[in-house]
């Protein structure tokens, strides 16, 4: 049978809890390069029937303990990783603000552009049908019930097309009346189904 091996992140472990593995420890922390590598200690492997607590608690206390793993981390490594995690949480923070600033400045491009009111032809419902479609289509749909001279705009429309607009208002709201029918049922699934 093929023996798995041991990949785990640990340089050193199940060095004894014993003054000969403390001794261990203590002389080759005594030859670390301190500016560059730093060690942690922890203890593993309870000893049978001495420890009470957690059968897997991490870390054990060193009285209750079989053995010692040792961590040795690369302190420029860590200190570079912190740092560019922070430059790039930094940069993806610009990216986001200038993306918020695009969509804004998009939304007032838009609203500044001038715009063709469709025109309505015609006196019956797929008139009204059309109509609406093509004011959905280009953002200009209002709430039928809306003064039309009330409606603070999204668009870039002047009084003239307001006033257009309002005619039209009532010219559909006419032909829904005459043919016992509401304007709502025309206006667009707002569900997305």
């Amino acid at each position: 049978m093929k023996q798995k091996k041991n990949t785990s992140q640990y340089v050193f472990q199940n060095i004894p809890n014993t003054e000969e593995g403390e001794q261990f420890v203590k002389t080759l922390r005594g030859f670390l390069n301190k500016d560059r590598y730093q060690i942690l200690k922890k203890f593993q492997h309870a000893i049978p029937g001495a420890y009470k607590g957690k059968p897997r608690m991490d870390p054990l206390p060193k009285e209750f303990a079989q053995h010692i793993r040792l961590y040795v981390t690369d302190k420029v490594g860590n200190a570079q990783r912190h740092e560019n995690f922070a430059r790039d949480l930094s940069q993806r923070d610009q990216i986001n603000s200038l993306q918020i600033k695009v969509n804004e400045l998009e939304n007032e491009l838009i609203k500044l552009q001038p715009v063709k009111v469709p025109e309505f032809q015609g006196d019956c419902l797929c008139s009204v049908n059309r109509w609406i479609k093509e004011m959905n289509h280009t953002g200009l749909l209002f709430h039928f019930d809306d003064d039309v001279s009330d409606i603070e705009w999204n668009r870039n429309i002047n009084s003239e097309q307001v006033r257009y607009i309002a005619e039209v208002q009532k010219i559909i709201l006419a032909i829904c009346e005459r043919e016992n029918i509401s304007v709502f049922q025309f206006y667009p699934d707002q569900t997305g189904a």
